[in-house]
């Protein structure tokens, strides 16, 4: 994890800040940008490649599913659940108000999903996974 300008000096041969996109940093330090704690606001920093709330995926704000769950007919069954079921007791719909495409395949905007409305190509390149330092390359 990258948390100040002191964690990226010993990462050799990529040592230096210059090699870490900061994109939307603006006026303040690396060590603003990079400091721990506000990742979960819109726009935090650093900015997300992923579709958490940075608009690289989705707009900024919305939920990247393509699905929603509908509640069963009331019976509930007696089944092992997977760890993975969002949706364990109903059914999974494609959701018309969501940002998806009526073709995608995914249950969620990823990467690469030029269709979803909102797709940021610049924030999906260049953006941070979590607190992983992304490379300037």
């Amino acid at each position: 994890p990258i948390h100040s300008s002191k964690d990226v000096e010993g990462l050799h041969p990529f040592n230096k800040k210059e090699y870490f996109h900061t994109l939307g940093q603006g006026s303040m330090s690396f060590d603003e940008y990079v400091a721990p704690g506000h990742r979960k606001a819109s726009y935090a920093h650093p900015i997300q490649a992923m579709w958490s709330n940075s608009g690289a995926q989705c707009p900024v704000g919305e939920s990247c599913n393509c699905f929603s769950c509908q509640p069963s007919d009331g019976i509930l069954y007696r089944t092992v659940l997977r760890a993975v079921d969002q949706c364990p007791f109903g059914m999974m719909q494609w959701n018309a108000s969501s940002p998806c495409d009526w073709a995608s395949l995914s249950a969620f905007c990823m990467p690469g999903d030029y269709k979803c409305k909102g797709y940021n190509e610049t924030v999906t390149l260049d953006g941070w996974f979590y607190d992983l330092g992304d490379l300037n390359q």
